[in-house]
């Protein structure tokens, strides 16, 4: 038999000499590292100009310990009034390119597919959500076609899941839970 002599950190881990699990112990000591970047989206064509639209896009990365795998969450805050999640990855582009946003009723944004990019326009607008608005706008936008077939107005069957009365909303079109394209759902919250 030959007695051994370990070092241990504070997490269990063994070493052999104290330099090594002093080294470790000090690299641990700065995880979970945590990175967060904020996007301002890009100026909207308004009335003849460019302005400056009220939308960020807050990217959350995180590290759980060296070589560990990047977790990465996303929301956007709308007006500085709410969190919009996006939990498919699809309305990004729609609400961050800026371009020509449809400040007016009855615009291309009532498309089924825009209509995050659609409560985000409402609520720059000054609107203020809650249940009975949300499902009004959503019965609207299911109404709502310009030009597209038959068989695409069938689709538009956004419902509203109300997850806390009046102030939190999941949009979703369960029609497209199935196939290879992935659904377009989203979350719309009061944080103020």
């Amino acid at each position: 038999m030959e007695k051994v002599i370990a070092y241990k950190s504070f997490n269990g881990r063994l070493f052999e000499t104290e330099e090594k699990c002093l080294s470790y112990e000090r690299k641990m000591l700065k995880y979970p590292k945590v990175k967060k970047t904020i996007t301002l989206a890009d100026k909207a064509y308004i009335r003849g100009e460019y302005v400056p639209i009220n939308i960020e896009c807050h990217i959350i990365e995180r590290w759980e310990k060296p070589y560990s795998a990047k977790k990465v969450s996303k929301y956007f805050i709308v007006g500085g009034k709410y969190k919009f999640v996006d939990l498919f990855g699809k309305h990004e582009r729609s609400v961050m390119g800026g371009g020509v946003l449809a400040f007016k009723e009855h615009s291309m944004s009532m498309y089924w597919c825009l209509a995050f990019r659609y409560f985000a326009e409402q609520i720059l607008l000054g609107k203020e959500l809650n249940d009975e608005f949300v499902k009004n706008e959503i019965e609207k936008i299911n109404t709502a076609y310009f030009g597209v077939t038959r068989k695409e107005v069938n689709k538009v069957k956004l419902v509203v899941e109300i997850i806390e009365e009046n102030k939190k909303w999941k949009i979703d079109n369960p029609s497209w839970h199935s196939g290879a394209v992935a659904p377009y759902t989203f979350t719309m919250e009061k944080i103020k």
